[in-house]
């Protein structure tokens, strides 16, 4: 019972995590210079690319669908 209780948190937390990770990858992908963080060494330096946008949100995903198997676990 224990076991089903934290695979149940631990499946929510991945959903949480991946879908908000997709999220801001996608929106990174769609608009780079609004994700460029401050950065005292590099004030104006380079966004993340389009590539780097979409692997991270394809790996967001992936990590939200393995929430998801998790939840839907019988055990």
């Amino acid at each position: 019972m224990l076991r089903l209780i934290v695979l149940r948190i631990m499946a929510a937390l991945f959903i949480g995590f991946g879908l908000i990770g997709a999220v801001i990858a996608i929106d990174a992908a769609m608009n780079p210079q609004q994700v460029q963080q401050a950065n005292d060494n590099d004030p104006f330096g380079t966004p993340p690319s389009l590539g780097w946008s979409l692997a991270v949100a394809c790996a967001c995903g992936l990590l939200a669908a393995s929430g998801m198997a998790l939840w839907r676990r019988k055990r």
